[in-house]
């Protein structure tokens, strides 16, 4: 299990008997990092979840578009690198 929210990670890890990585997946070094430690810890990866996602509460007419950029990279575009990363491995 890898989150950018360590503290809230490491107690569901903890509940559901789970290894926790803190990984940004905005973050190409964490990304590497993350994918690097499961691969040396379990040998290989048989299963990615990619749910990685943000969200902005504000009005729909306030949303910057620096904000909905952040938002749709999060949320759309960095599963792509996370499923290259695992399948290089």
């Amino acid at each position: 299990m890898a989150d950018v929210l360590d503290e809230l990670g490491l107690g569901e890890a903890k509940r559901l008997g789970a290894t926790y990585l803190h990984c940004d997946v905005a973050n190409s070094k964490d990304l590497k990092a993350t994918v690097t430690a499961v691969a040396g810890e379990f040998g290989h990866v048989d299963t990615l979840m990619n749910n990685a996602a943000i969200s902005i509460s504000c009005d729909f007419l306030e949303i910057s578009k620096a904000d909905y950029d952040r938002v749709m990279h999060t949320d759309l575009k960095v599963s792509f690198p996370m499923l290259q990363a695992h399948a290089r491995w």
